[in-house]
């Protein structure tokens, strides 16, 4: 990944998960977020803040027969990281 970028990545019950934040050039401070699983698009945001305490992103992943939530939030004080929930457990971080 290039400058101030970030990706997460990770395989949940044999589906990958993967979430790559970029910079705003519209919105300077500010992130381009996208979800994608299973190599589909599923959630995406612009001018986002990772000072937030609450999801970024969301998904529905279907593993046999649940409904699993799949949830990006950010951690970190200076250094920001990505991290992938599903189901509120933590999965993975960048």
């Amino acid at each position: 990944m290039g400058l101030f970028t970030e990706e997460v990545k990770a395989i949940f019950e044999g589906h990958q998960i993967a979430c790559n934040a970029v910079p705003d050039m519209e919105k300077p401070g500010r992130m381009i977020l996208t979800l994608y699983i299973d190599g589909q698009l599923v959630d995406s945001s612009a001018g986002v803040s990772l000072y937030s305490r609450t999801a970024l992103l969301r998904g529905a992943l279907k593993t046999g027969a649940a409904d699993r939530v799949v949830e990006i939030f950010a951690s970190g004080f200076i250094l920001k990281r990505l991290n992938i929930r599903v189901d509120g457990q933590h999965i993975a971080r960048s």
